[in-house]
């Protein structure tokens, strides 16, 4: 009955990473469960909720499905702008265009603002390339840096 419905299941899935999330934090659960489920020992089960966002705008989907056509087609924009419009510190595409803005009317960038091009630093890792004598397709490692970032320069 419950699973039936797509919008019940996304409410359950998310009541249930609510609950793992909390009971993670409780050492006694904790270390029940490792002691149960050895080979799980360490595995950090309150990461599930980061699966929380994808969850929340699928059941806003089938929300805005179930409305009338044009009014569902304006809900589901306003929420796929809505994020790009919020100016916090893990949306780079508003820092991005924050940075953009910022330097045409003041002539210089911002130096409390990151934009993609900051992030990925493209020259900064042309001279460390050089200066270590990297070639294309050798194995590298890193440490502290995002995969992404040594991906997006061709290491």
């Amino acid at each position: 009955m419950i699973f039936k419905d797509p919008l019940n299941l996304c409410v359950v899935l998310l009541v249930f990473n609510a609950l793992v999330y909390g009971l993670y934090e409780v050492e006694a659960v904790r270390g029940a469960f490792e002691t149960l489920v050895p080979p799980l020992k360490g595995f950090q089960f309150n990461r599930t909720v980061f699966f929380n966002p994808f969850l929340y705008y699928a059941a806003l989907c089938i929300i805005a499905s179930r409305l009338k056509p044009l009014f569902g087609i304006i809900v589901a924009l306003i929420a796929c702008a809505a994020p790009l419009m919020y100016g916090s510190s893990y949306n780079d595409l508003f820092s991005t265009a924050l940075q953009v803005r910022y330097a045409l009317s003041y002539g210089a960038p911002n130096e409390n603002i990151m934009s993609y091009g900051d992030f990925y630093s493209v020259d900064v890792f042309e001279a460390l390339k050089d200066e270590a004598g990297y070639t294309e397709g050798e194995y590298a490692a890193c440490y502290a840096i995002y995969p992404a970032v040594l991906e997006y320069n061709g290491i």
